[in-house]
């Protein structure tokens, strides 16, 4: 019996193998990387903790789910060596894609953490709009993605910012959301130390699916959520394309 030589079977046995396997990452992102699967498995994973508030008994595993999250998107650390900031009052986890420019796009989810829609919800949003840019090519600008506690998180966030504040160009901050209907990208403000940042507000509303006993994780709409959340990019692109013309 005749054998093959060791290295005409290798390119075959790698052929078999998955890429993941060999240490080769292939991007997953686009718009169509983001599903109605993974965001309802992580509003179930914060929402089973109970209490994610600063200094309540969930906050600290809560904090370990988003940053390995954000990690699993191929973000980096936004603070440094690391994903999360902390301080008595609040909390800030940042995960980053460095971009092609000194411009930065900062989303934000504000988590209120007790509850889906105005908790657990805008922080899936967030994670799986981090995963849509998972892509072969760095982004024009700096994307940040930020979801901070909503007591004390922005606060947070300022203390030690992920980058200078003059070069965020696109603010969005991701609220309650997960309603069926009553989705809008409406404009908003929020303070800094640098001055007034001027950016929109994606939410679907504070209405019976928030802060209340119907504020649960079953009752959201993960379909409907999907399709808010590509408006969201789709308005991202728009702002990082508009500058770049």
């Amino acid at each position: 019996m005749r054998l093959s030589p060791p290295s005409l079977l290798l390119p075959l046995l790698l052929l078999g193998c998955p890429a993941e396997q060999l240490g080769v990452h292939i991007p997953e992102g686009g718009p169509d990387a983001m599903s109605h699967e993974d965001l309802t498995r992580d509003v179930h994973a914060l929402v089973k903790l109970g209490d994610r508030r600063p200094g309540a008994p969930g906050a600290r595993a809560g904090l370990e789910i988003i940053q390995r999250r954000l990690g699993e998107m191929k973000t980096l650390p936004a603070f440094g060596s690391g994903y999360v900031e902390q301080q008595a009052t609040g909390w800030a986890v940042c995960g980053q894609k460095d971009g092609r420019s000194d411009r930065a796009v900062l989303i934000v989810a504000q988590d209120a953490g007790d509850g889906a829609g105005d908790s657990a919800a805008p922080t899936a949003a967030l994670i799986s709009l981090a995963k849509s840019y998972d892509l072969n090519q760095p982004p024009p600008e700096t994307l940040i993605f930020c979801a901070v506690s909503a007591q004390g998180g922005w606060e947070t966030l300022w203390a030690t910012p992920p980058v200078p504040q003059a070069t965020v160009k696109t603010l969005v901050v991701l609220g309650p959301l997960g309603e069926k209907e009553g989705f809008t990208l409406t404009e908003t403000t929020r303070e800094a130390p640098g001055g007034a940042l001027k950016g929109v507000l994606a939410s679907t509303g504070k209405q019976a699916l928030h802060d209340g006993p119907e504020d649960r994780m079953e009752r959201l709409d993960y379909v409907g959520l999907v399709t808010d959340l590509l408006a969201v990019r789709a308005h991202v692109e728009a702002q990082v394309s508009a500058r770049a013309q």
